[in-house]
């Protein structure tokens, strides 16, 4: 391959080129996003039961759910959260799990549970996630016009224009919108004077508003469709509509009930920079290029606003910006690396020429990467570009071991030609092993499970897919152009002598070495034994949260606090965050969101609660953190009295990176009131432990609440049901749906209630007449007892049982520490028997993750040792090569102790990267010495000789990685952090592991060799 790819140049020069062409088609046509498109195995079924209870939600929505749910193949673990008015069930499933079969799975068994469901709730929503359902941009519209109908706006004009656009695959509005709706409000006095109940007036509305299909006749040789149009088409007609009679007096619903179109009820303010906004968000279709379909949809908000006379539509959350800000920075990073990878290599080598050469490896390298990307349906993302960036130093290594040999056999007075075959056939053996040894550390990432483990499979390949195609490069580009442009200056340069000295110098230290083998091995070994105890010193993350500039907030006002007042609140709040410098824009919302998917999310659902997202300035326009904005905003948000609970945190908007909390304590048991008063007992204890800054717990007192306890055996005896009651009450109180109205194109949903004085009184519950069923009407109090009780805001279950979450924030503490002293408070202040406890959280993905790791390093260096056996045929040499291991080991603690640095997954990653790394330079200096032993030298000269040959080398091959991983090291734009770890980790490494193979591996070579020949 090497002769025919030097002696045939313009087809190796063609071939290459026709790869960087296929590389630059695939590049521009690849699809921009933050992360790869992931599909989570997770599916949410959501069921929205309007005006319930969390128990009553639990009770006749969620259990029904959970026990048909439960049996579906591969599911791991089942949570539910019942809260007013919403049920989530979450099944969470293996990775690997067919989601569209599982879909199917939950449907079924969703038909199978439907007969048991309360007949008011909503039709379960079965919600299956993935990467491309966070939304890319949300925008909020504000009214200009005060007269604006701003729903009609968004559901005629902006949401269609926004759907048109390729890639887009939905937008949905909420917030700030009312549907109107024709209100029925009944008089009850009227009613009840005139004899009529509710059930009837629901009753007579429902039949006499109907299109009823009646089949076809035959006439004129044509089947015709018969049809009863009686649908409402005006107020008038509903207003006309017979609900009863008194004697032959026919009763009218306009003589009882009032009928008109008005907004539906309030249940929240949503505002955006203080000013009344509704909100929309725009998700894309899978595959679509993310940053496109933003640019694209901002245009067409930019028209939108200047055809919009009455309302003004404007972005406030564009996912695009954090992507291009990530890829540009990392884009720079890779290029930046790049150049400081050929000025390294041009000073080492003093060659122009020589220095052009070993970069055309990098092109070629990352292109096929492009190319592997574009054709199996992958995208640029951090992931991708990051595995990128970390190989740039790496793709040049072998090259650069190919040159410097073909510059030594060129000094030995061979020509270009010759040098260039046989200078790169005799190293071919020694990159083939390093590059292999590399390779395969990245097998044991296959190991890693969950969603990190999905992640790092792209990095798995990727890495392994540049670095086979450096060493392809190596081999046949690299002496090609040698052949052709290679060029030997005859005056020995300033660093020329440099290396001369420096050799002079190794040699002298290397021989001192071999002299005093015990005194080095003794020091090597204490540095060993002080690198391994620092760890202990050293912090540890799973994943760095990042300075995302965004912040999610959340108010809790006593129980029963009316919206109005909770809204007033959330108005100074806005005032207070308003007056930060770094705040660029915020949003706030009192009360409930206008539909079940907050319960997803995690957010509250009540008039006492108040959310806010807070977006601050570009990390460049700002001088405090996210983090050091949030506990500002903590500390001068709870000072505010009438404040019951207060809690801003940092979070993350921008993919399925988002994490749950450092450490998240659950508490099993079946009473909720025990629960509740257990939660708020140690998360009182939790708050005294040093460290953590607050807790929060998911279990949030609710309103006060009425219960009527129907007598079951009054109830039998009139022949009436618990679905009367419940009907009958619900109607009165709450409302209920009789059908629509549909006119002009439009449809508007019929909701009959009694009026706003009546629904509204207390005594409504003992005075409310109840049909039976022989006509006659019982005050509704006599079939049952009325009870005043505090209900559960949210009832939360996992695995079947109900369980209280206790979040800690943490402040500049070890998780490990905090999670020692919660299981010591567990210990002093013993659960009841019958309960339970468990520790989770980001700690608990940090242990799994962690150990994964442990094991993935223990199984990469038996890959290694293994490659490296077969490669030298020998057990011995890798055994010497292996010792450069532990010491890389060393550095990574080193570099993490002096830096202050957190020791992160990413970290682990890097550290699992210095083993197949390290290896190569002791592989190239040991490969050399046997090569010299083989030509007759003793081993002590060999050892000297080898190692003093490979010296420029060793040092070019570490210094090109070192700095190529310098830019990732010391990044500090958009997602710098959640890479730096690693840049830090294999440079700490490479640095230590670098001095042990130029001292120590020489050592251990001349004593295992030297026992070797004193046994033979």
């Amino acid at each position: 391959m090497i002769k025919g790819a030097v002696s045939r140049p313009i087809f190796t020069a063609v071939v290459f080129v026709i790869l960087l062409i296929i590389g630059g088609v695939s590049f521009k046509n690849l699809p921009v996003d933050i992360y790869p498109d992931i599909e989570l195995p997770q599916i949410s079924v959501l069921t929205l039961y309007p005006g319930a209870s969390s128990e009553n939600v639990e009770k006749l929505i969620t259990k029904p759910l959970e026990d048909v749910l439960g049996n579906i193949q591969n599911l791991k673990e089942i949570n539910s959260t019942s809260m007013e008015n919403v049920s989530v069930v979450t099944l969470t499933f293996e990775y690997g799990t067919d989601l569209t079969e599982a879909v199917n799975d939950v449907r079924d068994a969703i038909d199978l549970a439907a007969f048991a469901l309360p007949r008011d709730a909503e039709k379960p929503r079965i919600l299956k996630f993935s990467a491309s359902m966070m939304p890319i941009i949300i925008a909020s519209v504000r009214k200009i016009n005060p007269g604006a109908d701003v729903k009609k706006i968004i559901d005629e004009k902006i949401s269609p224009r926004l759907s048109r656009i390729d890639g887009v695959g939905g937008v949905d509005a909420w917030g700030g919108i009312r549907d109107i709706q024709v209100r029925v409000k009944v008089d009850r006095v009227k009613m009840e004077n005139l004899g009529i109940s509710l059930q009837q007036v629901v009753g007579a509305l429902m039949a006499n508003n109907m299109d009823v299909p009646l089949g076809s006749v035959s006439a004129l040789r044509k089947e015709i469709p018969v049809r009863v149009p009686a649908e409402f088409k005006s107020l008038q007609d509903i207003e006309n509509t017979i609900v009863g009679f008194k004697g032959r007096d026919l009763i009218y619903l306009k003589d009882i009930a009032e009928v008109g179109f008005e907004p539906e009820e309030r249940i929240n303010y949503q505002r955006l920079n203080g000013y009344p906004s509704a909100v929309f968000a725009v998700t894309k279709r899978s595959g679509a290029n993310t940053v496109a379909v933003a640019r694209n949809v901002k245009e067409e908000i930019e028209r939108l606003n200047s055809e919009l006379k009455e309302v003004e539509v404007k972005v406030f959350i564009d996912n695009s910006k954090f992507i291009v800000s990530s890829i540009s920075n990392l884009s720079r990073t890779i290029g930046f690396a790049i150049l400081l990878v050929i000025l390294v290599t041009f000073l080492m080598l003093n060659n122009f020429r020589a220095s052009v050469i070993v970069a055309t490896v990098i092109p070629v390298s990352l292109v096929v990467a492009f190319i592997f990307l574009f054709y199996s349906g992958g995208s640029l993302n951090i992931i991708s570009l990051s595995a990128i960036a970390i190989t740039i130093g790496m793709v040049v290594d072998n090259a650069i071991v190919v040159l410097e040999n073909i510059f030594h056999h060129r000094e030995r007075g061979e020509s270009r030609r010759e040098a260039s075959i046989f200078g790169t056939q005799e190293v071919i053996q020694a990159i083939i092993a390093s590059t292999i040894t590399t390779i395969v550390i990245f097998l044991p990432l296959f190991l890693v499970k969950g969603l990190v483990g999905v992640l790092f499979r792209q990095l798995a390949v990727t890495v392994p897919l540049i670095l086979a195609t450096s060493l392809f490069t190596s081999m046949t580009l690299t002496p090609m152009l040698s052949s052709k442009f290679l060029k030997m200056t005859d005056k020995e340069s300033k660093i020329e002598k440099w290396f001369r000295n420096l050799e002079n110098g190794y040699k002298r230290l290397l021989k001192f070495s071999l002299r005093r083998k015990k005194l080095v091995l003794t020091l090597f070994l204490l540095l060993f034994v002080v690198g391994i105890l620092l760890f202990r010193f050293i912090d540890t993350e799973f994943m760095p949260a990042g300075d995302t500039g965004y912040i999610r907030g959340e108010i809790e006002l006593p129980l029963g606090t009316p919206l109005d007042v909770t809204n007033q609140m959330v108005g100074r709040i806005e005032g207070i965050i308003k007056s930060f410098p770094e705040v660029e824009l915020y949003t706030a919302r009192a009360g409930k969101s206008s539909s079940g998917f907050g319960a997803i999310l995690g957010r509250m659902e009540s008039s006492a609660y108040g959310s806010f997202s807070i977006f601050l300035k570009p990390k460049s326009k700002r001088k405090r953190t996210t983090e050091e904005v949030v506990n500002a905003l903590i500390d001068t948000v709870k000072k505010l009295p009438g404040i019951k609970r207060v809690n801003f945190d940092v979070s993350g908007f921008t993919g399925p990176m988002g994490m749950e909390a450092p450490i998240k304590v659950s508490i099993f048991g079946h009473n909720i009131s025990k629960l509740d008063s257990l939660a708020h007992f140690y998360s009182d204890r939790f708050e005294e432990i040093k460290g953590v800054l607050n807790t929060d717990i998911s279990l949030k007192r609710g309103n006060p609440e009425i219960w009527f306890v129907p007598d079951r055996e009054k109830l039998s005896n009139l022949g009436l049901t618990i679905a009367d009651i419940s009907s009958t009450l619900r109607s009165g109180i709450y409302g209920v749906e009789a059908g629509k109205l549909r006119r002009e194109g439009e449809e508007f949903e019929i909701f009959v209630s009694l009026d706003d004085s009546s629904r509204k009184d207390p005594g409504l519950l003992q005075s409310l007449l109840v049909q039976t069923r022989d006509g006659r009407k019982i005050p509704i109090g006599t079939l049952g007892k009325v009870e005043y009780r505090y209900g559960a805001f949210s009832i939360q279950r996992s695995g079947g049982e109900r369980v209280v979450y206790i979040n800690l924030k943490l402040k500049g503490a070890s998780p490990q520490k905090v999670v020692k002293k919660v299981k010591d408070v567990f210990e002093e202040y013993k659960l009841p028997a019958g309960m339970g406890y468990k520790i989770e959280g980001t700690i608990k993905d940090q242990a799994e993750t962690f150990s994964t790791m442990f094991y993935a390093i223990i199984l990469g260096m038996v890959l290694v040792f293994l490659v490296m056996a077969a490669q030298f045929e020998s057990f011995l040499d890798p055994f010497i090569i292996m010792f450069s291991i532990p010491f890389a080991i060393t550095g990574v603690s080193l570099i993490f102790f002096f830096t202050g640095a957190t020791l992160s997954l990413m970290g682990m990653v890097g550290m699992l990267m210095l083993i197949g790394i390290v290896v190569n330079n002791a592989i190239v200096l040991v490969d050399y010495t046997n090569l010299l032993r083989l030509r007759g030298r003793e081993v002590h000269e060999a050892v000297v000789e080898g190692a003093a040959r490979r010296l420029r080398p060793v040092l070019m091959t570490a210094l090109t990685t070192i700095f190529g991983l310098l830019p990732l090291a010391i990044g500090r734009g958009e997602g710098s952090e959640m890479w730096a770890p690693l840049g830090i980790s294999v440079i700490g490494g490479l640095v230590v592991s670098t001095f042990v193979t130029l001292i120590l591996v020489p050592v251990l070579y001349s004593v295992f060799e030297s026992r070797i020949r004193r046994r033979a």
